[in-house]
């Protein structure tokens, strides 16, 4: 337990959402949960891989910022996807997307 005070951690984002119909997401499968960070730290260091830990956590905040980055200069982009999937969604028997390519589309 003392191992988990020295993680210092600012959270790059939750995956916590709400169901049906609002099951969209911007930044889909890029987001990283404190607890998923954590459950990362205890297995990195359970298989004594901290450092490439220590080097990934780093490199998703960069790019989790990058994302945010791009919803907020794409406001309008980002309300019109979550418009648009959200309507077709509702109204479609088998949930599907109207725009199928994801909102964050660069690697």
């Amino acid at each position: 337990m003392n191992s988990a005070l020295s993680i210092q951690f600012s959270p790059l984002s939750s995956s916590y959402s709400m169901g049906f119909p609002c099951t969209l997401n911007l930044i889909s499968g890029r987001y990283y949960s404190p607890e998923e960070a954590r459950h990362r730290y205890y297995k990195a260091q359970r298989n004594g891989t901290l450092a490439q830990y220590e080097q990934e956590m780093p490199s998703r905040a960069l790019d989790m910022q990058k994302c945010i980055d791009h919803v907020k200069k794409h406001a309008d982009w980002g309300a019109r996807y979550l418009q648009k999937n959200s309507d077709s969604m509702t109204r479609s028997a088998q949930h599907q997307r109207a725009i199928t390519q994801d909102f964050i589309n660069f690697p």
